[in-house]
């Protein structure tokens, strides 16, 4: 089951940034006929900031690009990787990892999983 509520989230502001016109009745948000005023020429990409497996497959259909939770080690982004390409093609899926840690993850390990994985 998807969560409901963060992709819900994703799309409205999607949708506003696209300069639609946006209705949502749901629990955590109600937009009733709401349209930015001046939206952006281009919209800018809309990430999520995930943690868990349900919340990466969110991100993988809904968000341009997904953050992930610390701690990031090259198997937890190697895990992440896979539960967001479930929801995108696989060469589109886009990781931010906080601070440098992206820095100090081997890339290898990031995009093709830890060795012997």
């Amino acid at each position: 089951m998807e969560a409901a509520a963060p992709a819900a989230h994703l799309d409205a502001v999607r949708r506003l940034l696209a300069g639609e016109e946006v209705t949502v009745q749901g629990r955590y948000a109600r937009l009733d006929g709401v349209r930015l005023e001046f939206p952006p020429e281009r919209a800018p990409p809309v990430p999520a900031g995930v943690r868990g497996p349900r919340s990466r497959g969110v991100s993988g259909r809904h968000a341009d690009g997904t953050l992930p939770a610390e701690p990031v080690t090259p198997a937890y982004l190697a895990a992440a990787r896979a539960s967001i390409a479930r929801g995108q093609d696989a060469d589109s899926v886009v990781l931010s990892a906080p601070g440098d840690a992206a820095e100090r993850l081997d890339r290898a390990a990031v995009l093709n999983g830890p060795p012997g994985g």
